[in-house]
């Protein structure tokens, strides 16, 4: 399936596509990733045989590891192109939007192909990847996400009309709300760790530490 870009990722292309240097600003969340792979996927169509992605910061090299396999069509196959480009015995850890129950106009927003379960992440890295540990993380807030979610289909099926549309101007993220989320995974992880069964409990993503196989 064929990137689409939103008009303001169009017009940064067409500017970069005008000069051999730049820089992208975009806003957090604007989708400067998706401009950066429609580019490089014009260049490697020309002269040039080889795109070298740099990540200058320790944060931006973990972004570009983290949160990305719902993007993309074919997990699998794009997880065995990773696991080309890695050392022998090398760990990659990988976080995802998990249950499908909680598919919402959020997910269409950010373009995602899917959710994600315990079962079907592990089908998805098992031909490349040695499983070494997985579990659903934000599982407090689990509850309250599935409640949201269902009174927005309930209603959109009494009004007989679609969800609401998420609007294309994407907020900052602030850094209470950061702190908030922090806060979420230090304190499930002291619960998680006096009470074991707590792991099995569901949450809306799913963290999986994973081994090159071969």
């Amino acid at each position: 399936m064929p990137i689409r870009l939103r008009p303001h990722q169009e017009s940064a292309l067409k500017s970069m596509q005008l000069s051999h240097h730049g820089q992208i600003i975009v806003p957090t969340g604007g989708g400067k990733t998706f401009i950066m792979i429609q580019h490089a996927k014009e260049l490697l169509k020309g002269q040039f045989k080889t795109v070298v992605v740099v990540a200058p910061r320790i944060l931006l090299a973990q972004q570009l590891s983290h949160d990305f396999l719902e993007h993309i069509d074919n997990d699998i196959q794009f997880l065995e192109l990773i696991n080309n480009c890695m050392k022998k015995d090398s760990i990659l850890i990988l976080t995802v939007p998990a249950m499908e129950i909680l598919w919402s106009d959020h997910d269409v927003f950010l373009k995602h192909f899917r959710r994600y379960n315990m079962k079907s992440l592990e089908n998805s890295v098992k031909k490349n990847f040695r499983l070494l540990n997985i579990e659903y993380t934000y599982k407090s807030l689990f509850p309250l996400a599935l409640i949201v979610i269902l009174i927005k289909r309930i209603t959109s099926s009494i009004l007989r009309r679609k969800s609401f549309k998420i609007e294309e101007t994407v907020a900052n993220t602030f850094f209470l709300i950061n702190y908030l989320f922090l806060t979420i995974l230090k304190i499930e992880e002291i619960f998680s760790k006096k009470f074991k069964f707590i792991n099995s409990f569901p949450g809306v993503s799913l963290i999986a530490t994973l081994k090159k196989s071969n």
